[in-house]
């Protein structure tokens, strides 16, 4: 530092320079460094900030890595730019009293925890009688004021999913509480939230609803979902090659599936990378399948694979207490399975499910810091574990 002089005047970016550098989670190889300028988090920011009508009275839990950019972007940057309160959670362990002494009003979450709090619940009351007395009058609302109270949602009026796909029927369940869920899209590469079911419109149920303002996004011929606009990257660190690759014409490839709705909202599939071909070769797309899959209330993690199988399988682990030997829970798994296979095509019908001994989590190197699966991790991991001779549905990890 001494060999250089002090800045005489403040320095003042321009809008296009390098604001910060964010890696993406690795889920399908190294992580990369996106560069992101300032005008990138700022439209970002702005626009999230908008949409949710944020303001200094707004209060938001952060518990995520800070490194990522879903707490860089809606967030860190939604405070810088309405003035709302932050809370940080002290540790995993704390986490739900964190939430109680918080008590946001925008709750945002992976699909992992918000199946996390359904179960929570579950344990308390069975669904038959809760499913009962959520539908009595005046008694119902009662009751789903409690449950959101407990859960520390009670002051919160904005309810986000993200990360990772989400099943419908778990959206649908917290509907039942009043808890509108509102997907949300986004990556690394578009400054965090890009498209997103927010204002909640019932509607957009199942979808990530429609592009923020600062952005533009539109269907490849092969159904990838394509963006440009203030929001979106420049350039990957120190890697000119696969930045050139990335774009075609300043629209960027994002690597998702994409369907459009006839009312405008998009619809995620899947990655593109994600598709397996079986020995038949026919391609499978896993993600609709465990989203399928995850109408079970038993199951909690669900990884669908194939590559080179006949028909491809589901590993599952089953949610927090739950033993993975009793029946009623083969049944259970069972007959979800009948449903599934009767749902898809004839390529895409599960041979069997796998029920697994332990959960995956970041310490075991099978899901990312962001709690997203490592496909090839967890195929590796489980390869060798299986069965070569199978004469049931459900196999259950000794």
């Amino acid at each position: 530092l001494t060999e250089y002089q002090p800045l005489v005047t403040l320095h003042q970016p321009k809008l296009n320079d390098c604001m910060s550098i964010v890696y993406t989670s690795g889920t399908t190889g190294n992580p990369k460094g996106v560069v992101i300028s300032h005008l990138n988090l700022t439209s970002a920011g702005q626009c999230t900030a908008r949409i949710n009508k944020t303001t200094r009275n707004d209060k938001i839990l952060s518990y995520l890595p800070l490194a990522h950019i879903t707490e860089r972007s809606v967030v860190e940057n939604v405070a810088y730019y309405s003035g709302c309160q932050i809370y940080f959670v002290e540790n995993l362990a704390t986490f739900i009293d964190d939430l109680r002494y918080a008590s946001p009003t925008l709750f945002m979450s992976v699909p992992r925890l918000w199946a996390k709090f359904q179960a929570q619940v579950l344990h308390q009351i069975p669904e038959k009688k809760l499913n009962f007395l959520l539908k009595l009058p005046f008694i119902g609302s009662i009751v789903a004021n409690r449950i959101r109270t407990k859960l520390g949602l009670n002051s919160a009026t904005v309810f986000a999913s993200g990360s990772a796909p989400i099943s419908l029927s778990l959206l649908q369940w917290f509907q039942r509480i009043g808890v509108n869920i509102g997907e949300g899209w986004g990556m690394s590469e578009t400054s965090g939230l890009s498209c997103g079911n927010f204002p909640f419109n019932a509607d957009y149920l199942g979808t990530i609803g429609q592009p923020i303002a600062c952005v533009e996004m539109k269907l490849s011929e092969q159904q990838e979902v394509m963006i440009r606009g203030e929001a979106v990257f420049q350039e990957y660190y120190l890697n000119a090659d696969l930045t050139e690759v990335a774009f075609t014409d300043g629209w960027f490839h994002t690597g998702d599936k994409g369907e459009l709705t006839i009312d405008g909202a998009y619809k995620v599939i899947g990655r593109i990378k994600e598709e397996f071909k079986t020995s038949k070769g026919k391609y499978v797309a896993p993600g609709p399948i465990e989203q399928m899959l995850c109408r079970n209330s038993d199951i909690e993690q669900v990884c669908v694979m194939g590559l080179g199988m006949k028909q491809p399988i589901a590993l599952v682990v089953l949610g927090e207490g739950k033993d993975r030997l009793d029946s009623r829970i083969h049944q259970d798994i069972l007959a979800t399975l009948t449903e599934v296979n009767i749902e898809v095509e004839s390529h895409q019908r599960l041979d069997y499910i796998f029920i697994c001994a332990e959960p995956w989590s970041c310490e075991n190197e099978l899901l990312t810091p962001t709690l997203k699966l490592k496909r090839d991790s967890i195929e590796q991991h489980y390869l060798k574990l299986l069965p070569e001779i199978v004469e049931d549905k459900i196999i259950v990890q000794r």
